[in-house]
Parts: C-alpha cells; sequence; structure tokens
C-alpha cells in the first residue's frame, strides 16, 4: 500500500452503544501502517469515548467500517 493521507469521518460509541456523531479527520498511511490522531486530546468526545470503549466507526464515502479492539 502506498502511502497516503485522506480526509474521513470518525464516531466513538455513546454511552448506549448507539454511534455518537460523526467528526471528520485526517488518516495517514505509512509504510502500511494507519494512523489517526485527534488534534486535541481529551477524555470528552470522540477520541475519549474511543480509548474507553476501545472501539469507533470509520465513514469513507457511502462505506461504515466498525472497528474494535483500538489503542493496543
Amino acid at each position: 500500500m502506498p502511502n497516503c493521507r485522506r480526509e474521513l469521518e470518525i464516531a466513538a460509541p455513546l454511552a448506549d452503544g448507539r454511534r455518537g456523531q460523526w467528526t471528520p479527520i485526517w488518516v495517514v498511511v505509512s509504510a502500511g501502517a494507519v494512523f489517526v490522531r485527534t488534534w486535541l486530546r481529551r477524555d470528552t468526545g470522540w477520541y475519549g469515548r474511543s480509548v474507553a470503549s476501545r472501539r469507533a466507526f470509520v465513514r469513507m464515502s457511502a462505506s461504515t467500517l466498525r472497528l474494535e479492539r483500538l489503542f493496543t
């Protein structure tokens, strides 16, 4: 996979398990590894909920992926 950069959307699960609001993010692929970084690391919002639950949803165009076991 070549190195690339894309804008996607990410959402974290809410306390009741539903998907939270979509947030645009930059994703960078380098040497086959995918990196996503928040602009402000905090315990609230998509980043805090994703870290706490170790899950997130990523939307690319019309496709939605459910990711689990994050931040290992």
